[in-house]
C-alpha cells in the first residue's frame, strides 16, 4: 500500500487520501480563515474554532500513532496544535480561563461565571 497523503492549505481545509486503489478521500474545512482575518469573534464563533481545531489535534495525534514517520502528518499536527494554542489564549484572554489548568494568579472567577442553564458557556 502506498503512503497516505495529507495536507492543510491556509483556510484550514483538510485533504488526507489513501494511496491504495479504492482508498478514501476526505476534506473537512473547519471555515475559520475568514473570521480570523476579520479579527474579532463572537464567544460562540472562538468555541467553535477550539472545538474544531481540538478535532484536528487529535484526528491527526491518531493517525500519527499508526503513521509514525509521515512527516506531513505531523506537519499538519503541530501547525494545527500551535492554531489551536493561539485560540486557546485569545478566546481566554477576552473571556477567562477555559479549562483549570489556564487559571492564572490573577484570582479565581468560575464562581462568578453563568452556568449553562443560565445562558453562560
Amino acid at each position: 500500500m502506498a503512503g497516505m497523503n495529507c495536507r492543510l492549505d491556509n483556510r484550514m481545509n483538510f485533504t488526507m487520501g489513501g494511496g491504495a486503489p479504492g482508498g478514501s478521500k476526505g476534506r473537512v474545512n473547519y471555515g475559520m480563515h475568514n473570521e480570523l482575518a476579520q479579527g474579532a469573534m463572537s464567544r460562540a464563533m472562538q468555541l467553535q474554532q477550539i472545538n474544531a481545531l481540538s478535532f484536528a489535534v487529535d484526528d491527526a495525534s491518531l493517525f500519527l500513532d499508526t503513521h509514525p514517520d509521515n512527516a506531513e502528518a505531523m506537519r499538519y499536527f503541530l501547525d494545527a496544535n500551535m492554531q489551536r494554542r493561539n485560540a486557546l489564549n485569545a478566546y481566554q484572554a477576552q473571556f477567562g480561563p477555559l479549562f483549570i489548568d489556564s487559571v492564572t494568579g490573577q484570582g479565581w472567577s468560575w464562581e462568578t461565571e453563568k452556568w449553562p442553564w443560565e445562558g453562560g458557556y
